[in-house]
């Protein structure tokens, strides 16, 4: 296996120029770094993760190719006693980030470049709080890649897409949880005119709000026929 770039974590994750740097071989070897970083902390003495079920959760935006590389992370997750359990479609961040809360999970891997261009993908790592792994702990994982491509480390991987993972619909949880924060109720009854922007590049997702308001009978604006645009 060759490594085109060396695999460096900065805010949120890991991103790059798909076909050149995101690759399945770079993907897979980031998620090994990953793997050994939590596998490290498992062995811990008395360490949170040691008492929790080792899953964790994979997730996906609407960018090329994200659940592919998702399934490709997965294989390299299960060959190190990890449990992955995949987002059954595209998932917006802040959704992983719940669902690891929620499901105790001690970590998750989420394939997204966020605001950068439709070349680009990311993979972003959080740890079992749901938040970006911090600085020390993306140090950890940035020292076991680089001991890897030191030892010429290398993965007998399945066809690209065709690993099997569990997956699962992480929707219910999030607008269950949703509905415990924010009183909807009380925004019918203000009949507030909102504004949405739901980004399609990244999450897509119009529609899985709109069925979801219908079904609560959340307050929705009708559509303009001339949307915001950013300047």
């Amino acid at each position: 296996m060759q490594q085109n770039m060396t695999i460096k974590f900065g805010t949120s994750g890991w991103r790059g120029l798909i076909a050149r740097d995101f690759t399945f071989d770079n993907v897979r070897l980031a998620t090994q770094g990953i793997a050994d970083y939590l596998n490290a902390e498992r062995g811990t003495r008395n360490a949170e993760l040691s008492r929790r079920k080792p899953v964790v959760i994979l997730g996906y935006d609407t960018r090329f190719l994200g659940r592919e590389f998702s399934l490709a992370a997965a294989e390299v997750l299960a060959a190190n006693s990890l449990i992955p359990l995949l987002c059954n479609r595209d998932t917006p961040t802040p959704v992983i980030a719940h669902t690891i809360r929620n499901r105790k999970a001690i970590g998750g891997i989420n394939m997204t470049a966020s605001h950068n261009p439709a070349e680009y993908q990311g993979l972003k790592f959080s740890t079992q709080n749901g938040a970006p792994a911090a600085a020390e702990v993306t140090k950890q994982i940035e020292a076991n890649i680089a001991q890897h491509v030191a030892q010429s480390w290398s993965f007998k991987a399945a066809v690209v897409g065709t690993f099997q993972c569990e997956t699962f619909d992480p929707q219910p949880a999030y607008f269950k949880q949703l509905g415990k924060l924010v009183d909807f109720s009380a925004i019918k009854k203000a009949r507030l005119t909102l504004a949405v922007e739901l980004e399609r590049r990244r999450h897509g997702g119009s529609q899985q709000v709109r069925s979801q308001r219908q079904s609560a009978a959340w307050p929705w604006p009708r559509r303009r026929r001339r949307p915001l645009r950013h300047c």
